[in-house]
């Protein structure tokens, strides 16, 4: 099957690109970033093509002959895009648009697109931004699927490296709200839920069940995987646009309310994933 990947060069973006030319696949990946592609090892069934969502002619033409499209790009960093909402837009509903309208054009592709907890309620330009990407996708099509997950452990910007970095260079941990409460997941479950709903009959939103923990928590859980035992802790407040807790549905499934993560569940849990971001320091 021949696969068409927006931000293939993203941390889930390489987990599914490398698993779907391990079982056969022909990848078209699709991203803006040209050093990333760089990084990635050539294969004979992978195809990069260095574009950007918003053009859609661009996308038009590399999505040529696919027979999936699995839409992960995004602008996601929250407290940045709640001074640039326009760029929000751009990027995650107009981009989704020209995504789902070149996939109509070229005989219906299902269209799978990762969005957030934060498109849940929104009450920032991030959420707000993929909450209509989530719309755009499944009016688009029937056969659409929206796959809604948290905070993926280890991404690029995300808290967990936040926390390695802050202990391996100046002893501390920095919080925001200790009591802020986030659903964690690996990147590679994620790449496999996606994947799964991409080959399979899954349509409409699917929704993983996910556990939690607050930040404070998960910052102790890194100390202990790192064996810093001395170090100093901020509370530096809350940024522009975040909430204290996240929801995947409403009212259902919200972070505060969860199944939550004991501290020894954790540790085991992100210990394979600090080990990996201690040595990219």
């Amino acid at each position: 099957m021949r696969v068409f990947v927006t931000g293939f060069t993203g941390t889930l973006g390489t987990i599914v690109t490398k698993r779907l030319l391990e079982d056969g696949h022909t990848v078209v990946g699709y991203s803006r970033d040209e050093q990333k592609q760089r990084l990635i090892p050539d294969h004979p069934n992978l195809i990069k093509i260095i574009g950007d969502v918003r053009d859609y002619d661009m996308v038009f033409a590399a999505m040529q002959h696919s027979e999936l499209v699995l839409h992960l790009a995004a602008l996601k960093c929250v407290d940045t895009l709640e001074f640039n909402p326009t760029e929000a837009m751009k990027t995650n509903a107009v981009g989704t648009d020209n995504v789902c309208r070149a996939a109509r054009i070229w005989m219906g592709p299902k269209v799978v697109y990762t969005s957030t907890d934060k498109a849940c309620e929104p009450i920032n330009a991030y959420g707000a931004s993929k909450f209509l990407g989530e719309k755009i996708v499944l009016q688009s099509s029937s056969r659409n699927a929206v796959v809604r997950y948290g905070n993926v452990l280890g991404s690029r910007g995300s808290v967990l490296a936040s926390f390695v970095k802050s202990l391996f260079d100046h002893d501390c941990l920095n919080f925001t709200d200790p009591e802020m409460t986030r659903f964690w997941e690996k990147p590679e479950k994620i790449a496999e839920l996606v994947i799964g709903t991409a080959l399979g009959p899954d349509r409409g939103y699917v929704i993983p069940g996910m556990r939690s923990s607050t930040v404070a928590e998960l910052g102790l859980a890194v100390a202990a995987c790192m064996g810093v035992t001395d170090f100093s802790v901020n509370t530096i407040g809350v940024r522009p646009g975040e909430k204290k807790h996240e929801m995947l549905t409403y009212p259902d499934i919200s972070s505060d309310t969860a199944e939550r993560f004991t501290h020894d569940q954790l540790i085991e849990y992100i210990h394979p994933i600090i080990d990996k971001l201690r040595f990219e320091l």
